[in-house]
């Protein structure tokens, strides 16, 4: 019997140690993995917001500049005020250049956010590589989407503002993913 116990004591105690290694990485593992993630997701919540933005300026969409100055204006109470407004030509044009500026600014910056999102880095993670190709291959599945229902010009051919937002979305995305670093 006691070389029984004698056996046991110390391969549970083993397996115990291993278990318990496996179970809790070590904090420089943990926060390499939750460094990438969080790159990760900060990229993608900028490419969300770079998205909004390019559809807000470039499609006016969900609602144009013309349609916001339409709003205001049926805002007022006054039916002579809302008249005025309504039919005020100089205030509209005024109104949809400062609209369509200021949508081009808010997506410009965006774009900034993205990529100063993208760009960031974290110290090394053996499990780097496989981690950034899973990521690449969402991005190039999310391209995919894209290309498959492009966007055309007056001419019938691929608009070259929204050819050029999906490069750029594409090329972000691929940094956040770290995959340079691997392949």
């Amino acid at each position: 019997m006691k070389k029984i116990r004698f056996c046991v004591l110390p391969f549970l105690g083993l397996v115990l140690f291993f278990v318990y290694g496996w179970l809790t990485p070590t904090q420089c593992q943990a926060d390499d993995f939750d460094c990438e993630l969080a790159i990760w997701y900060a990229s993608m919540d900028a490419s969300a917001t770079v998205s909004t933005n390019f559809r807000l300026w470039y499609r006016n969409d969900p609602t144009s500049c013309s349609d916001e100055y339409d709003q205001q204006c049926n805002a007022i109470q006054d039916p002579v005020e809302r008249s005025e407004c309504i039919n005020n030509n100089a205030a509209r044009i005024a109104f949809i250049n400062g609209c369509d500026s200021q949508r081009f600014s808010a997506f410009s910056s965006s774009q900034d956010a993205f990529f100063a999102a993208a760009g960031q880095t974290c110290s090394y993670n053996p499990n780097y590589c496989d981690n950034a190709r899973d990521k690449r291959d969402q991005c190039n599945a999310a391209h995919s989407g894209h290309m498959a229902s492009p966007v055309y010009d007056a001419n019938n051919d691929i608009d070259q503002v929204w050819l050029s937002f999906v490069m750029d979305e594409l090329s972000g995305c691929l940094m956040a993913s770290q995959i340079h670093h691997c392949e």
